[in-house]
């Protein structure tokens, strides 16, 4: 009876107490792996670097909060290093919070892989810093939290791939012309560019590359450390200036796999060469209102091109000026190299005296046999108030008035060019009257004289004073242009010293002495 009392009492405590351990243990295991892992010499990229838990248990509790706990990483904190890799990490450090078991955290990281950098496989070490609790008491609760440090390892695969850079880059186009823009570029990476072509676009108006602001040549296969040049059509407007104008050449191509590939743009600046330039000396021009002259000038070509079958043209910018001549053929003139050239104009009646400008300009052939023509070149001179083309000097004008004479002028050419057709007339008026008012000289040249005579009365009523006569002179130029002037000629009346008509008084002369031999010979005859 004693015997089964004792052994029902041990039934009874084993019904009431549990069994089982008194403690759980668990613990977080971290890795990390880098998804998108390749990457070219001399690029940065962005990557995506991921913390995964796997986590681990040794028994399960049934409490779904305490195994949470185990196997959880809380505080994680990671850190990139770059290694003996040949890449700079930028972005080193990320807090990721609390990983679960079967959980992701993700962290961005810039990587910039040297220029120079070998291709092949390189291992980037992750420090991890996390904490988490080692152990629960199933009875009490009690808990141990500890901080753990792991280090992990990712792959980083630098790949080989053809990279470019720009060596060097020039132009040879003049501002206002057309030329070339020249890039040499280098294969600094680590692969043969297959089936490559070079593109070449320019970022402003004024200059611009190709027809349409772009243009692409062909290279073809283009090994590591090879250099290739290529020569692209380039125009610089006139509104240009000499500054540095944006270039951009970028290189399309096929990797080893096929694959397209383009390079990233390889920007540049090109300055346009100085503008072809004319420059005018010596300029001189001797004008007058109503009559043809010249202006002269050295037109010199300063380069820093050849100007081929060069023409000079001239504007007169005025009405009343008008250019006989206006172009004036000069050839081809080599930078430095001058001409001279000579446009004859004529001024009009129209034309107002005072300064004058002239438009030079110079249109020849370029770069290309393209016609270009230059900027204004200006000329200044003045044209000078009409002036007489003929001097007149009376040769005698002194008459008595109720008489009859001769009057004599002397008709000087005072201009600079020959006149033709020249005629003189008087236009009298009261005391005086003319029978013969008009005399022709014919041609004068230049400070040349001519004495015409004209028949000229004096009314008898005439009181004495020095009267105006009015002598008109009209002739033609070299050029067919009928020109008139007006003179005005002094003529005296006096009754002291009148003027004696010496053709009257030589017939009065030998009249007296054909009837003084006639008397002789009557009292030769009457002996």
């Amino acid at each position: 009876m004693r015997a089964r009392t004792v052994l029902a009492g041990v039934l009874v405590v084993c019904l009431l107490v549990p069994t089982g351990v008194a403690a759980i243990e668990g613990e977080p295991h971290l890795s990390a792996t880098m998804p998108e892992n390749r990457v070219s010499p001399g690029e940065s990229v962005e990557l995506r670097l991921q913390i995964t838990n796997v986590a681990s248990l040794e028994e399960s509790s049934g409490a779904p909060g305490v195994e949470q706990r185990l196997t959880t990483a809380r505080g994680v904190r990671a850190r990139l290093d770059s290694g003996n890799a040949p890449v700079t990490v930028e972005t080193t450090r990320a807090s990721l919070g609390s990983i679960p078991d079967g959980g992701v955290a993700e962290m961005q990281v810039r990587v910039t892989v040297d220029e120079d950098a070998e291709p092949g496989t390189y291992r980037l070490p992750v420090r991890l810093r996390y904490d988490y609790t080692r152990e629960i008491d199933d009875y009490t609760g009690e808990h141990d939290d500890v901080e753990a440090f792991r280090t992990a390892r990712v792959r980083l695969v630098v790949e080989p791939e053809a990279r470019f850079r720009l060596v060097e880059s020039a132009t040879d186009t003049p501002v206002g012309e057309r030329g070339n823009v020249t890039l040499t570029l280098r294969n600094v990476g680590s692969a043969t560019a297959r089936d490559a072509r070079v593109s070449v676009q320019s970022r402003s108006a004024e200059f611009r590359v190709g027809t349409n602001g772009s243009v692409s040549r062909f290279v073809g296969a283009w090994r590591p450390g090879e250099e290739a040049t290529v020569d692209v059509p380039s125009t610089a407007l006139s509104t240009a200036g000499r500054r540095n104008y944006t270039v951009v050449g970028r290189v399309s191509y096929s990797d080893d796999d096929d694959r397209p590939r383009r390079s990233e743009p390889l920007v540049t600046g090109v300055v346009p060469a100085p503008e072809q330039r004319f420059v005018v000396r010596e300029s001189s021009a001797t004008l007058f209102v109503g009559e043809r002259g010249t202006v002269r000038g050295t037109v010199v070509n300063r380069g820093p091109e050849t100007a081929r079958d060069a023409v000079v043209y001239i504007e007169t910018g005025s009405d009343g000026v008008v250019a006989l001549q206006s172009s004036y053929p000069v050839g081809t003139l080599e930078a430095g190299e001058s001409a001279a050239v000579a446009f004859p104009v004529r001024v009009t009646d129209r034309g107002e005296p005072g300064p004058h400008q002239f438009d030079l300009s110079v249109r020849y052939r370029g770069r290309e046999d393209a016609t270009r023509q230059s900027d204004a070149l200006f000329v200044r001179s003045t044209v000078e108030p009409e002036r007489d083309r003929f001097a007149l000097e009376p040769q005698n004008a002194t008459f008595g008035p109720d008489t009859t004479n001769r009057l004599v002028v002397r008709v000087t050419n005072a201009g600079d060019a020959p006149r033709t057709d020249v005629a003189v007339s008087l236009e009298p008026r009261p005391p005086f009257t003319s029978v013969a008012p008009t005399a022709y000289v014919g041609e004068l040249d230049p400070g040349e004289s001519e004495r015409v005579a004209f028949e000229l009365s004096v009314d008898e009523d005439a009181v004495e004073s020095t009267h105006p006569v009015t002598v008109n002179v009209t002739s033609e130029s070299a050029d067919g242009d009928v020109d008139s002037e007006s003179h005005r000629v002094p003529v005296a009346v006096s009754l002291e010293e009148q003027s004696v008509d010496t053709g009257a008084l030589a017939a009065v002369g030998v009249l007296a002495l054909l009837i003084v031999a006639s008397l002789g010979y009557w009292w030769y005859r009457r002996r």
